[in-house]
């Protein structure tokens, strides 16, 4: 996109730059809907994620991705006292629902997982 720029821009040397010396400056984001008549706390559907998530971080051009299963990790580990061993996502569907709701309500005002997670919790969004 910024190749239509004339060399002599800073936008355009800026742009060179970064993709010359860091990891450039596009991002994607994928919208991931649950299955019919499930939210984004089911664990088969969290698993399934966190698999895809998985592989995109193996792929040589990713560099970083943002994801839900990371937080639900994240979480199930510090409800178990920081023990690694609980890095891992919920197995009970309520467990997960009530985790997700004691992280999204733990938030400081103003932040929510509205930018991660749809309001209705049937669909959520991950950032590469």
């Amino acid at each position: 996109m910024f190749e239509y720029f004339d060399d002599s821009y800073s936008i355009r040397q800026a742009n060179d730059f970064t993709y010359a010396n860091l990891t450039g400056v596009a991002g994607i984001q994928y919208t991931i809907k649950a299955p019919q008549g499930q939210k984004v706390t089911n664990p088969e559907f969290l698993t399934k994620l966190d698999n895809f998530v998985e592989v995109a971080r193996k792929d040589s051009g990713v560099y970083h991705v943002q994801s839900l299963t990371d937080i639900m990790k994240r979480l199930n580990s510090s409800l178990h006292g920081d023990d690694p061993a609980w890095a891992q996502l919920p197995e009970d569907p309520q467990l997960s629902a009530q985790t997700l709701l004691l992280y999204d309500i733990s938030l400081p005002y103003g932040l929510t997982l509205n930018n991660q997670v749809a309001l209705d919790k049937q669909e959520l969004r991950i950032i590469g």
